[in-house]
């Protein structure tokens, strides 16, 4: 069995009328890095600084390595700096009159540490960020790359349990942003640390997660792996807020224990999807089908195979290593897919799109 290093059961927190947690229950597994992801007001950060101890829960209980450190109804609150968790803030919160070593060292100041063990900790966390030559550099003449280094060191000096990350990449470019990930990723298997990380950005979760929470309503809608979640969402939230999702509108007509068929409106044939991808919908009723972009599979010849529909093409967009297509179909849909760069293109051309039935999933309307 995993071992826990995290545990929340049924924790709920409200700021007046407004419930920011609902009755949240979610564990973090030695050596993985788990992930918050939602929109804005989804609760994700109030999550977050409630594990930390930077709020106190209205009720449920947390523990840390099996360690009961709150719980509501025994009234018992650990405060924050007798747990043994490192935070790197989406501000960055570094002292600006302190050089980078200062910043490192001042949490190990705080539990006491001799100077010796506190010199030879700093030096050795700023050797992992790559930052051992700038010590004595103060912060404010620091990119905003290396500030992020520092906030990183900081948060792993003292050899935590558990690695809170609340939108650390937030306030870098893009460019960086990617470099940073990678990083993270690779310093945290390396060290084989926990860590519970929280973002907005869906190529963030997905690429740096082992596994993702999707938070909506100060709740979890769907947990596990970012594949699973990505080609198998339990429900429409899931389903359209992680990638880009194609919904057409349709009912269905006929179905039997391997596949489902959709009569599309104002399409002259039946699209069909695999039944195991789909169930709970009967013969006669309004659903809609969907498929990813990168499922869909062009064919500039028409044809009238299965699951081919025809349509025009009403945009190409060039976006450097491909071309996004919007087709307007026959029947009035609109989809929009994916081409290679160099593929032969016009607006108006009429061409057919085929939807691989494996990858079509059919939910009520």
């Amino acid at each position: 069995m995993e071992e826990v290093v995290l545990k929340l059961a049924a924790v709920t927190k409200a700021f007046g009328p407004l419930k920011a947690v609902r009755s949240l229950s979610l564990e973090v597994r030695k050596g993985e890095i788990a992930t918050l992801l939602g929109p804005s007001g989804c609760g994700k950060t109030t999550t977050l600084r409630l594990v930390a101890g930077l709020e106190e829960p209205d009720e449920g209980e947390i523990f840390e390595a099996g360690k009961l450190i709150v719980s509501v109804a025994q009234g018992l609150f650990t405060p924050p700096y007798k747990r043994n968790m490192g935070m790197v803030f989406q501000s960055y919160a570094l002292w600006p009159n302190m050089t980078v070593a200062q910043n490192v060292a001042f949490p190990l100041e705080l539990r006491g540490l001799a100077s010796k063990i506190i010199r030879e900790k700093v030096r050795g966390a700023l050797d992992l960020v790559n930052l051992g030559e700038l010590e004595q550099r103060p912060v404010p003449l620091l990119s905003g790359g290396q500030q992020q280094r520092v906030a990183l060191a900081r948060a792993l000096v003292y050899e935590p349990d558990l690695l809170l990350l609340d939108e650390p990449f937030s306030n870098l470019d893009a460019k960086l942003r990617e470099q940073m990930r990678v990083e993270v990723k690779l310093l945290q298997k390396k060290l084989g640390i926990s860590a519970l990380f929280v973002t907005h950005d869906q190529i963030e979760a997905m690429s740096l997660s082992d596994r993702v929470a999707v938070m909506h309503d100060g709740d979890i809608e769907q947990l596990g792996a970012p594949l699973e979640l990505y080609e198998r969402p339990r429900t429409p939230f899931v389903r359209d807020f992680l990638g880009k999702t194609i919904i057409l509108q349709g009912t269905v007509a006929a179905k039997d224990q391997e596949r489902i068929a959709v009569q599309m409106a104002g399409a002259p044939r039946h699209l069909s999807c695999l039944n195991h991808a789909s169930p709970g919908v009967a013969v006669g009723q309004k659903v809609c089908l969907a498929i990813r972009p990168e499922d869909i599979a062009a064919q500039l010849s028409p044809s009238d195979g299965e699951n081919a529909l025809r349509g025009s093409i009403e945009t190409c967009l060039f976006v450097g290593d491909h071309y996004e297509v919007h087709l307007r179909l026959d029947g009035g849909g609109l989809v929009f897919f994916y081409l290679p760069r160099g593929a032969d293109l016009e607006e108006g051309r009429v061409i057919s799109v085929k939807f691989p039935p494996e990858r079509v999933s059919v939910w009520p309307a």
